[in-house]
């Protein structure tokens, strides 16, 4: 039955992260979510004793967040603000019912890594075969613009700019449209900390992570990428500097890589940088998040200690057509709605309970979990609905980042 509860989990996971391109599927991986709610509570129950992981923060949490939905009705925000309420508290809870479960020893974390690293290779190899389809023929632009506009859709953004996102930059080195989503993140954590803790990676599913890069084409995603490629070498370039010889042959050669690459493709390394960092979707991005940055600020002078209320949102600035709320700077916006005292108790609040969490029960992976950690809040400040993605996230960022004998079983 115990393990019946890890599936449920671990389905929740894939279907969850498919679920971005169909809010059918989204609705079943809900289901599995409540299945495994329902396990937890079932072999909790005959349990004698049990570990609650809430405190005096928890109350404080729930409490502003309480005071912030009704003061956001009260400025006429009622919609947005039990919108973003049920955001906020599904964000909470779904991380707080994870780790109750590995607290009270319900979960195999051998079992799940097993699970994460196959999805992991399921995600790699779907956008493999979208992309090698969109090359070779057998799968039109159209197919690619529909999984786009779902998305949209589902993130509550307009479907009338799927066309445009494949026209400012392209995957796979131009030869595809970029079908590029904010969950690309999570199969590239689960690279990069398999790859840290196993001293390396294999060679085939590095292969398949890089392509997936190129597909994705997402700066951040480069980065996370890239950080799991020095991880995977480290092991051969530690042999390698056992001696002082070896340390000199080491610079020497990757100095006179870098070199022959700058000189010998200068010009194809000048349009894969402007193509990443100074594209057409890249510089109007840019230019959105600017305006952003001045319509909150402005909003946020208007009362900057207790906010406008969750809802709160800019009349003249609405980027998504179902959560009004939302904005692409979702860390300034709950400025915006909470106010500093807020964005304290209900967001540093969460996200520290979190780290402290997770922190007294990681060992040697400690660094690469904060620098993961560090990509998602960068993430979150920049792309609107990460951060509430944390539900998905966050757990697979603590399960990765345990060694195999602190499985719960």
């Amino acid at each position: 039955m115990n393990k019946a509860l890890n599936i449920c989990l671990v389905i929740f996971f894939l279907l969850y992260a498919i679920g971005q391109f169909s809010a059918d599927i989204k609705m079943v991986s809900r289901l599995f979510y409540i299945c495994f709610i329902f396990l937890t509570i079932f072999f909790i129950a005959c349990r004698k004793s049990i570990s609650v992981p809430t405190g005096y923060n928890d109350v404080l949490f729930f409490l502003y967040l309480f005071f912030s939905t009704l003061y956001g009705i009260h400025n006429g925000f009622l919609g947005s603000a039990l919108n973003e309420m049920s955001a906020f508290a599904s964000l909470w809870l779904s991380w707080k019912i994870i780790f109750f479960s590995y607290e009270n020893k319900l979960l195999d974390i051998i079992l799940i890594q097993k699970y994460l690293y196959n999805m992991m290779i399921l995600w790699f190899l779907g956008y493999i075969f979208v992309a090698g389809g969109a090359i070779l023929g057998f799968i039109p632009n159209d197919i690619i613009v529909a999984l786009l506009s779902e998305w949209l859709k589902n993130r509550g953004m307009s479907i009338d700019i799927a066309e445009d996102l494949l026209q400012g930059s392209s995957g796979l080195l131009g030869m595809m449209p970029r079908l590029a989503t904010g969950l690309n993140i999570v199969p590239l954590i689960i690279l990069l900390l398999h790859t840290y803790k196993n001293k390396g990676a294999n060679p085939v599913v590095w292969l398949m992570g890089l392509l997936f890069v190129l597909i994705d084409y997402g700066r951040i995603d480069i980065l996370v990428f890239g950080m799991a490629t020095i991880f995977a070498v480290m092991p051969s370039v530690k042999k390698i500097l056992n001696s002082d010889k070896g340390i000199l042959f080491f610079f020497f050669f990757l100095v006179s890589f870098v070199l022959a690459a700058v000189f010998i493709f200068d010009k194809e390394l000048l349009e894969f940088f402007q193509s990443v960092f100074a594209n057409y979707r890249t510089q109007a991005s840019n230019f959105e998040r600017i305006s952003q940055y001045n319509d909150l600020m402005e909003a946020i002078a208007t009362a900057p200690f207790i906010g406008g209320g969750l809802g709160a949102y800019i009349l003249n600035n609405i980027r998504n057509d179902i959560n009004y709320w939302e904005y692409e700077l979702q860390l300034l916006a709950f400025v915006l709605q909470l106010g500093i005292l807020g964005f304290l108790a209900v967001v540093v609040n969460f996200v520290l309970d979190y780290v402290f969490s997770v922190w007294q029960h990681i060992r040697g992976c400690r660094m690469v979990f904060m620098f993961t950690f560090g990509v998602w809040i960068v993430a979150s400040c920049l792309q609107g609905g990460i951060f509430f993605d944390g539900k998905l996230i966050l757990p697979i960022l603590f399960f990765m980042s345990l060694r195999p004998e602190k499985s719960g079983i």
